[in-house]
């Protein structure tokens, strides 16, 4: 039987190499095109073969593809917009900028639909980020033994309800909330970064939230969440987190669940 082959189109964080372990339990050749910049070493070790590009160069990532003779490709892992605004990482080729003339905007989702088109323009199917990894999503409910009573509770309802329309707007995916009052939001920093400054902010005893697009397309910016935020709540002492289940990446979630229990923090899917 031919070994089934597929494409990772790597960024930056662990998303990736839960895909690729994945992949070779199921006996999947899994090539990684990484992005450079977002560089992860296991990635690298794990790859059956690895390729670097920027970010923005379609023309290189399509030709690469056909090369290797793979026709699916899935979207793992982040890319910081640090990245993306440094000046040598701006250069487009050809099929980047018809696919920015194209975008109606620049936010993630305008943009991503289009370079998807580019994509499946080629013969090329861009598989769900969820593809081989549907038992690391977040489920309903509380992930450990503690669960929001009180305030809590009120904050965690009305953190998600703000997280959510934070990412209908194509935003961010992330809010930070005390009391009934958004301190925090999510723009281009990322979700640890929001919750830092909401912490500073809020003080002790915030709930911060992260919330998927009403219609999530599940083939790109999929919320993730690790036992690096876990760790980074603990340390802030917030009383909790909010994640949208089914639609949540939890990443590591033995670790990030003891972990969690140990400082009375939740972990709750809505």
């Amino acid at each position: 039987m031919k070994r089934e082959r597929v494409a990772v189109l790597a960024g930056g964080g662990e998303l990736p190499v839960h895909f690729l372990k994945k992949a070779a339990e199921k006996n999947i050749e899994a090539v990684v095109i990484g992005i450079k910049g977002e560089e992860n070493p296991a990635a690298i070790k794990l790859a059956s073969r690895y390729h670097k590009v920027k970010f923005s160069s379609i023309t290189k990532i399509i030709g690469l593809l056909k090369k290797e003779k793979i026709n699916k490709l899935v979207f793992l892992g982040y890319i910081r917009h640090t990245e993306v605004l440094k000046p040598g990482n701006l250069s487009l080729d050809l099929r980047a900028m018809k696919v920015l003339l194209r975008a109606a905007d620049l936010r993630t989702a305008p943009l991503m639909n289009e370079i998807i088109k580019e994509l499946e323009g080629e013969g090329i199917r861009v598989l769900p980020t969820t593809y081989l990894m549907e038992g690391l999503l977040a489920p309903a409910g509380a992930a450990g033994r503690v669960r929001p009573k009180g305030r809590a509770l009120k904050d965690a309802e009305f953190s998600f309800k703000m997280a959510s329309e934070l990412a209908r707007a194509d935003i961010g995916q992330t809010v930070v909330v005390k009391n009934g009052v958004v301190v925090a939001a999510e723009a281009q920093e990322g979700t640890d970064e929001c919750i830092r400054r909401g912490a500073k902010i809020a003080g002790p005893g915030f709930v911060a939230a992260k919330a998927a697009r009403p219609k999530q397309d599940l083939r790109y910016d999929v919320p993730v969440i690790g036992i690096k935020t876990i760790k980074l709540l603990k340390e802030l002492k917030a009383a909790g987190v909010v994640v949208q289940a089914g639609k949540t990446f939890l990443l590591d979630r033995e670790e990030a669940v003891k972990t969690a229990d140990r400082s009375r923090l939740f972990i709750l899917g809505r």
